[in-house]
């Protein structure tokens, strides 16, 4: 298969890291390198859980869908899953172990950061309650609008 195309956000991860980092030239190149070999492995996992969701979907609208196929294809899913989570930590194991003490605790921080990023939704609370961080009142309202509510 030929590589793939290079993508513009992961050049520019590689700067960002670099810059906040700062890399060195010869970390810099490994860097790339250990993102390259990355990147080309869990693509791989990547398309296997497409394949596998796309069989799975197969079996939905089949005839007479086999649901213990439809449990072990979900199974084999998480297990893709869990293979892509493995292969994430040794690669960031990697990164960790190219830079020095001083840059270790930048990439920790940056880590922690992408990680409350990537978090998911506070669900919603009942309605007509505001969510942490919203204001009390909804669209299209003003504070006062709303006569206030008398907790017993």
């Amino acid at each position: 298969m030929p590589p793939p195309l290079q993508d513009p956000r992961s050049e520019n991860q590689q700067r960002f890291l670099e810059r906040e980092l700062g890399l060195t030239e010869q970390q810099s190149q490994q860097f790339q390198m250990l993102r390259k070999q990355f990147f080309l492995q869990s693509n791989a996992i990547m398309q296997a859980i497409h394949q596998l969701r796309k069989t799975m979907t197969d079996e939905l609208f089949s005839a007479s869908p086999d649901t213990q196929k439809a449990q072990k294809l979900a199974e084999e899913i998480g297990a893709k899953h869990a293979e892509q989570e493995r292969l994430s930590f040794n690669h960031f194991l990697e990164l960790k172990a190219v830079c020095q003490p001083a840059q270790q605790e930048k990439f920790q921080v940056l880590m922690r950061d992408l990680l409350e990023v990537m978090k998911p939704p506070e669900p919603p609370g009942p309605p007509g309650e505001a969510r942490p961080g919203e204001p009390p009142w909804g669209p299209g309202e003003r504070p006062g609008d709303r006569p206030p509510q008398l907790t017993p």
